[in-house]
């Protein structure tokens, strides 16, 4: 276990007790001041004796000794990135030009490629391109470094400064390969590319995955690995991660739809109200979205610099959005009924790329429709057209309105006709003048 482990078994421990339970901080100064008093076999018991879990943690760092190489005409010698997963002993190995951030990047990629899955931790020492502050109760990671770890799902954990110990395995990990492996590449040719040099070293890594064990001679570091352990990684996003990728946890609207950057994606109507991991590929234009825990991928729509929304299949949407876009497509239907020009007016909106603006008009059209009658509106559209391009929208609609207006003063003085009817109807109201003639019948007999 890691210390924040072992900390959160304290607390769970201490919950009924009568002692207040030490908080995460103070918890590590006092195990800090604990190993100090240990010798240094007690603390190689303690690290290296360790009973790992499968798929708890790698254990990454780079190799002292590199592997020579004849690059562009030029000698080079080429750095060696070594991980190693405790519970297992499958080792991986990395050739790059460097010890840069972006060889350490590129490495981890390269490693979560092989084993297609990550495990829980990603251990290593202080080294200074990964980590900016030493320490051994709060170190602080770069943030390029904490992005690359969240891709995939790990969470870092830097050892105790001036302690190897801490990290065990990929101390022995290291000097097997260079004993195992760089020693043999040494006896070759060199290597006239990086991926040359990576192509033998990962036939040379494969052999030695592939010897038995001293422990038990019918196993192996790679029967291990993918009988007992590969099981239990966790899975990782299909796209490998890229500098200029992205990645994001966001939780499905109501509407169905994620906001990223000012802009609504849509998504399955099923996801409403979950959360979803959204891989952003600024090189490749993409926004990728897959499901929060086992990233299954769900759908693969374009990064959209323009409209506010990208309506994907009918069947996606929710129940209200599918209602009005099928009615929308309904009204456009009608609209043809009512003679040639409407047929045409229907092939124009049919034909428009921005959809949500053809729905628009559509609406507002099917109203004036259904108002002024197909005589009326076949004949509107006859003096309304350009034969060259057939109609601008916002002139018709101008031309629909004013129309429409027209109408409307008609329909409210008819129905100022019927309020006033009615009114002279509710004077009577329950025979009010017949009683008033009887009334007036009996003072005139009196």
């Amino acid at each position: 276990m890691c210390l924040k482990d072992c900390w959160q078994q304290y607390v769970d421990s201490n919950k009924h007790g009568a002692l207040e339970a030490m908080g995460y901080k103070t918890y590590c100064k006092r195990y800090g001041e604990f190993k100090e008093k240990l010798d240094e076999e007690a603390k190689f018991q303690e690290c290296g004796r360790r009973q790992w879990l499968p798929a708890q943690a790698v254990m990454i760092d780079f190799s002292g000794d590199g592997l020579p190489a004849f690059i562009d005409g030029e000698k080079v010698e080429l750095q060696i990135f070594v991980a190693v997963l405790p519970f297992s002993g499958y080792t991986f190995a990395y050739a790059t030009p460097d010890q840069t951030r972006k060889s350490w990047f590129h490495s981890i990629r390269a490693l979560m490629s092989e084993l297609q899955g990550a495990p829980k931790y990603v251990i290593l020492d202080n080294s200074t391109t990964c980590v900016t502050l030493a320490s051994k109760v709060w170190p602080k990671y770069a943030k390029e470094f904490e992005h690359v770890c969240r891709y995939y799902g790990m969470l870092p954990y830097a050892g105790e400064p001036g302690v190897p110990l801490a990290k065990p395995h990929v101390e022995r990990a290291v000097g097997l390969v260079q004993q195992k492996v760089l020693s043999l590449l040494l006896d070759e040719r060199p290597a006239a590319t990086i991926q040359e040099a990576n192509a033998r070293l990962a036939e040379k890594i494969a052999v030695f995955n592939d010897r038995p064990l001293e422990i038990d001679p019918s196993l192996t570091r790679r029967t291990l690995f993918e009988t007992k352990e590969k099981e239990f990684l966790k899975q990782i996003p299909s796209i490998p991660w890229g500098e200029d990728i992205e990645v994001k946890r966001l939780k499905v609207q109501k509407r169905g739809t994620v906001r990223y950057k000012q802009r609504r994606y849509r998504v399955d109507y099923r996801y409403v109200g979950d959360y979803v991991n959204v891989v952003v590929n600024e090189t490749e234009k993409t926004l990728s979205l897959f499901t929060d825990t086992n990233w299954k991928l769900i759908g693969k729509l374009p990064l959209r610099d323009g409209g506010n929304l990208v309506i994907e299949d009918v069947e996606k949407q929710s129940p209200g959005s599918r209602f009005m876009q099928l009615k929308c497509e309904e009204l456009i239907g009608s609209i043809r009924r009512a003679g040639p020009n409407s047929q045409a007016l229907f092939t124009q909106l049919s034909s428009m790329s921005n959809h949500l603006s053809a729905a628009r008009y559509a609406r507002f059209i099917g109203k004036c429709f259904a108002k002024l009658g197909a005589v009326e509106f076949e004949g509107l559209l006859e003096t309304s057209r350009d034969l060259a391009v057939g109609w601008d929208l916002e002139e018709l609609r101008k031309k629909l309105t004013e129309a429409d207006g027209k109408e409307i003063k008609s329909i409210k003085r008819r129905a100022g006709q019927v309020i006033e009817q009615a009114q002279n109807a509710d004077s009577n109201l329950r025979g009010a003048r017949h009683y008033e003639s009887i009334i007036k019948e009996r003072e005139a007999e009196n």
